[in-house]
C-alpha cells in the first residue's frame, strides 16, 4: 500500500509540474495577429527580415516560387501603396493583407498570407500583379476597393457559410453553372484592378442578365472588358471553353469581423486551348470574398498566369 501512495504522488506531482505541449504555445487575437502582420510589412519595406518575427522554419512563396528570406520582395518592395486592407483569422492563427506596394516606384497589387504560429511567422505566400501581369489595372485598384468597415451585425455569416459561399464560386466556374453560386443579385468582381463584371455598391441594379448568360468580352482575365448588366457568376458556361478545373482550394484567412474570405486557387487549364499563339497558362489566384448574409456581395482578386514548368502553388499539402 505504502509503494502504491509513493507512486501515486510521483505521478501528480509530474502532472502539475509538466506544462501541456498546448498551453505553452502562445496564440494571437485579432489585435495580436494584425499587429505581427504590421511587424512583417514593415520589416519587407525596411529590407530587413531581423525586424519580423520568423520562426526557424519559416517559408515562402511569391506567384508559387519559393523564394528564401531576405530574397524576392525583401529587396524589390520599398513602402506600402494607397490601398491597404488587413484581415485576421484568430482560429486559424492567420493575417491577410491586400493592396498595393511600390517596388522601385512602380506599384503592384499583393495578397499576402502569413501563418501564425506561437506568434511566429512560419508561412508567408504572397500573389503579385505588376506591370505586363493580365488585365493589371492599379488605378483601378485603387478606385475599386474592398470596404473598410467591419460588416454591420445584421449581415454577418457564420465562418461555415461564409466559406461554402466562396467555394461555390469555384465550384460554379468549374461545373460551368454560375446559378451554383451563393451570390447577391449584381454582385461584382474585380481582377488585378480591373472591373470585370457585376454592379458597384451604391449603383442601380438595372436588369441583370441571366447568370449563365454568354459574356461577349471579359471574365476569367482573358478581356480586360466590362459586361454591362451582369454580376460576378454570369458567363460561367464560356469560361469551361478554357478552364477545366479549379484545384487546390484553400479558405486560410476567414475574417468573420470584417465579412471577408481569402481564397487561393489555380484555374487549371483546358488541354490544347491556345492564347496569342500559345498553350493557355495555368492561373494562380487570390480571391477576396465579401459576404454578407451567407452570400456573396464583391470579389477582390490578385491573379498571375504560371509558367509552364510550375502547375501547383508550392502549398497543396497543407490543410486550413
Amino acid at each position: 500500500m505504502r509503494q502504491l501512495r509513493l507512486v501515486v504522488g510521483i505521478i501528480i506531482v509530474f502532472c502539475v509540474a509538466t506544462p501541456s505541449v498546448t498551453s505553452a504555445v502562445e496564440m494571437c487575437d485579432r489585435s495580436c495577429l494584425i499587429g505581427i502582420l504590421n511587424q512583417y510589412l514593415d520589416a519587407v519595406c525596411k529590407h530587413d527580415p531581423s525586424k519580423a518575427p520568423l520562426a526557424p522554419n519559416y517559408r515562402s512563396t511569391e506567384n508559387a516560387v519559393e523564394v528564401k528570406s531576405g530574397k524576392g520582395v525583401w529587396t524589390t518592395v520599398n513602402t506600402l501603396g494607397e490601398v491597404q486592407r488587413r484581415y485576421a483569422d484568430p482560429i486559424n492563427q492567420s493575417a491577410a493583407f491586400y493592396g498595393l506596394v511600390q517596388e522601385s516606384g512602380n506599384p503592384a497589387l499583393v495578397s499576402l498570407r502569413l501563418k501564425i504560429h506561437d506568434r511566429k511567422i512560419s508561412e508567408a505566400e504572397w500573389t503579385i500583379a505588376r506591370k505586363g501581369s493580365i488585365i493589371y489595372k492599379p488605378e483601378g485598384a485603387v478606385m475599386f476597393t474592398p470596404p473598410k468597415d467591419m460588416v454591420r451585425p445584421e449581415h454577418r455569416s457564420s465562418r461555415e457559410s461564409m466559406i461554402a459561399a466562396a467555394d461555390s464560386y469555384f465550384s460554379g466556374i468549374q461545373g460551368h453553372d454560375g446559378n451554383i453560386t451563393l451570390a447577391h443579385p449584381g454582385c461584382y468582381r474585380i481582377e488585378n484592378g480591373t472591373w470585370m463584371v457585376g454592379v458597384l455598391p451604391g449603383q442601380p441594379l438595372g436588369n441583370i442578365v441571366s447568370t449563365n448568360a454568354p459574356l461577349e468580352k471579359g471574365g476569367d482575365g482573358i478581356k480586360a472588358s466590362y459586361f454591362a448588366n451582369s454580376q460576378c457568376n454570369t458567363g460561367f458556361p464560356g469560361m469551361g471553353k478554357v478552364t477545366e478545373a479549379v484545384i487546390e482550394r484553400r479558405y486560410s484567412v476567414v475574417d468573420e469581423d470584417a465579412g471577408i474570405v481569402m481564397g487561393t486557387v489555380i484555374f487549371k487549364r483546358v488541354p490544347g486551348v491556345m492564347q496569342q499563339g500559345s498553350p493557355m497558362k495555368w492561373l494562380y489566384l487570390t480571391e477576396f470574398f465579401q459576404i454578407e448574409n451567407g452570400r456573396i456581395r464583391g470579389i477582390f482578386a490578385a491573379m498571375e498566369s504560371l509558367p509552364y514548368e510550375i502547375q501547383t502553388s508550392g502549398w497543396a499539402d497543407k490543410k486550413r
